[in-house]
């Protein structure tokens, strides 16, 4: 996994492509501002969301106010190259497969 380092510089100020892992689809954007807001955007239908994100030792959260429900989710982060890194819940289930969309 990557350590708080990587994980930070991974997501912070970032707008990532999210990658369904089991259809390998663009699902949404998401940006992580530097003021530590977020949003998303679902490709799908287009709707957007906004939040809140942050660190904890190696692992990020994010808090939306509807996507997941409202609730707070904790990520790990396992690099699979250059701008890519597979999210994993807490349970070890896969979430999205995160990809910048810019150097």
């Amino acid at each position: 996994m990557m350590s708080p380092a990587e994980v930070r510089d991974f997501i912070f100020k970032r707008t990532v492509q999210a990658i369904d892992p089991e259809t390998m689809n663009v699902v949404a954007l998401i940006t992580y501002n530097p003021d530590f807001t977020c949003r998303i955007e679902h490709l799908d239908t287009k709707a957007t969301d906004a939040g809140v994100y942050g660190f904890t030792d190696a692992v990020y959260w994010t808090t939306y106010e509807t996507f997941r429900d409202g609730t707070t989710n904790n990520f790990a982060l396992k690099e699979q190259g250059a701008g890519r890194a597979q999210a994993y819940y807490d349970d070890g289930r896969r979430a999205f497969l995160l990809v910048h969309t810019t150097p």
